[in-house]
C-alpha cells in the first residue's frame, strides 16, 4: 500500500511509481490506474474521484513492483515473476514489472 496518497485521491487516467515505500523490498510501489484513495477501502465501484477504492481494486492495480531493465538505481535488477512482464517506465531509461493482463 502506497504511504502517500496525492491530495483528492488518485487519477485513473496516470501510473503512480512511489519509491521510497518501506513495505515493499525493493522500495517501488505501483499504482496502477486507480481512481480515489486507497487508503479508504469500499465495498463495489465508486465514481466519486476521492471515494474509497474497492478492495478488489487495490489486490489487482497496488503492488510491489521491481526494476527488471536499464542502468540499475537500485541493489540489483530483478526477474518479473509470472503475471508481470518487464516494461519501460515513460519518462527514464529503466523498466519495472507491470502486471499482465488488467484492462487500462
Amino acid at each position: 500500500m502506497p504511504s502517500i496518497v496525492p491530495e483528492g485521491g488518485y487519477a485513473d487516467a496516470l501510473v503512480y511509481l512511489e519509491s521510497s515505500n518501506a513495505q515493499c523490498q525493493s522500495a517501488l510501489c505501483l499504482v496502477d490506474h486507480v481512481q480515489g484513495d486507497t487508503h479508504s477501502v469500499c465495498e463495489g465501484r465508486s465514481t466519486d474521484p476521492v471515494d474509497c477504492v474497492p478492495q478488489e481494486t487495490i489486490d489487482e492495480r497496488v503492488y510491489c513492483t521491481c526494476q527488471c531493465a536499464g542502468s540499475a538505481s537500485v541493489a540489483a535488477l530483478c526477474d518479473c515473476p509470472s503475471g508481470f512482464e518487464c516494461e519501460a517506465l515513460p519518462g527514464s531509461s529503466a523498466s519495472i514489472c507491470y502486471r499482465t493482463g488488467l484492462a487500462d
